[in-house]
């Protein structure tokens, strides 16, 4: 057995509970770019893009998303400017546009408004949780309420984005006497306040900070991404002179890179737990790649979760891999050993899967997979292939949610470990 690195175990224990769904009128399709924060105080990549100049990354984007198979139409799509976010300093984070076809809505992307975030943040099928009536009014009804009982008046709201999935609205509260000014934060997708009290505007009483949910990442990264994509502008740019009149602009010569390991079975988490699931569909792969000896299905299931001490659907990621060569050995197999990867990249994913081995994903506060509509949260998944496009790879996976494969893009988690099999 290898360990690559050590973790906080304890931190990423996984529950074999699903999520409450949250948001039950959202998207059944939803896709997030790494979600990220400012992680220089560079003045070229801080400087606010103007929304015209984010328009036309959106819409230049729309091929390349189309590729997708659930968003193939998009490819003679068009966007149309609909919100500006911002975040609690009042700096404008992200444009959304409505992605529309034939003059009718058909999704949204929402595009980063600085260089310090990938270009393209979030896209999806459904609607936003701004744009949903029910949740909106279930939030207004929230800080009417609040208002009333603390003798306030509600003021402007102010629309904020902190990540794939983390939607807020700021409500400015005054007191009746014209003294002083307020502040509440209210999350759209719980429709709670996300304070028992006002907060103050000064930014030193500030108290929300989802750094401590969300995952910075690597610069050198997202100036790929950034590079990337002026270049393919740039070139088009020279080949079409910018067609401004046009209502997409922009058409761009679909690439990317789709592989996916076939017969990998589906088991689901609510047997013993999320983490015995995922490494059975593994074992469930090899049982039929030259290992016939592995028992199958819940048996399978059963023997993984008592091999790494599963407990309530509980189970340590850092157990996995040994209870992989536990059950193995069990059968007759002592060729098998597990690799603990808490350092996993994205040429780690495509080289595993492009080598035919399927692995356990084993993700801390992971965010909304396609076909789903809530978060992941912690949860372990099976992942069984890739697609890579430019800078971006999306993680297909088997989650153990039903039998269906889904995708998430790579980095849309706090945190992550990886258990890879070897023969």
């Amino acid at each position: 057995m290898k360990k690559i690195k050590q973790i906080n175990a304890s931190k990423l224990a996984f529950k074999v509970l699903l999520l409450e769904i949250l948001i039950t009128n959202l998207s059944c399709i939803a896709f997030a770019e790494t979600n990220t924060f400012p992680i220089s105080t560079n003045e070229n990549t801080s400087t606010t893009l103007s929304i015209d100049k984010v328009k036309e990354i959106a819409a230049f984007s729309l091929v390349d998303l189309s590729t997708i198979p659930e968003l193939s139409e998009w490819g003679n799509a068009s966007v149309e400017p609909d919100i500006t976010f911002y975040d609690l300093d009042g700096n404008v984070t992200a444009y959304a546009f409505n992605v529309m076809k034939d003059n009718q809505y058909d999704g949204y992307i929402i595009a980063s408004a600085t260089k310090d975030k990938y270009p393209i943040l979030e896209f999806s099928k459904g609607k936003l949780p701004n744009k949903i009536s029910a949740i909106t009014k279930k939030s207004k009804n929230e800080v009417a309420n609040y208002a009333n009982k603390n003798k306030l008046n509600v003021g402007k709201s102010v629309p904020i984005y902190e990540g794939a999935t983390f939607y807020y609205m700021t409500y400015d509260l005054q007191e009746n006497k014209n003294m002083g000014k307020k502040k509440v934060i209210v999350d759209l997708v719980t429709s709670e306040i996300i304070s028992k009290d006002a907060i103050s505007e000064d930014a030193e009483n500030v108290f929300f900070t989802s750094k401590d949910k969300i995952e910075t990442i690597e610069s050198d990264e997202i100036e790929e991404a950034w590079s990337d994509l002026e270049s393919q502008m740039t070139e088009k740019a020279g080949k079409s002179e910018m067609e401004s009149s046009k209502e997409n602009g922009f058409s761009i010569q679909a690439t990317g890179t789709l592989k996916t390991i076939s017969g990998v079975p589906y088991y689901l988490a609510n047997v013993r737990g999320c983490a015995p699931a995922a490494a059975a569909m593994v074992l469930g792969y090899w049982d039929t790649h030259g290992y016939p000896n592995l028992p199958s299905g819940n048996t399978l299931i059963n023997e993984l979760a008592r091999a790494m001490w599963t407990n309530d659907g509980q189970s340590h990621p850092d157990m996995i891999d040994e209870s992989i060569e536990k059950v193995c050995k069990k059968h007759g197999y002592k060729n098998f050993y597990g690799v603990f990867d808490t350092s996993l990249s994205k040429s780690e994913v495509t080289s595993e899967i492009d080598a035919n081995r399927p692995f356990v994903l084993s993700m801390y506060d992971g965010g909304v997979g396609s076909g789903n509509s809530n978060r992941y949260g912690d949860h372990a998944v099976t992942c069984m292939g890739y697609k890579k496009m430019g800078s971006r790879v999306y993680v297909y996976i088997h989650d153990g949610w039903d039998t269906k494969i889904h995708y998430i893009t790579f980095g849309n988690w706090d945190d992550v470990v990886a258990t890879r099999v070897r023969t």
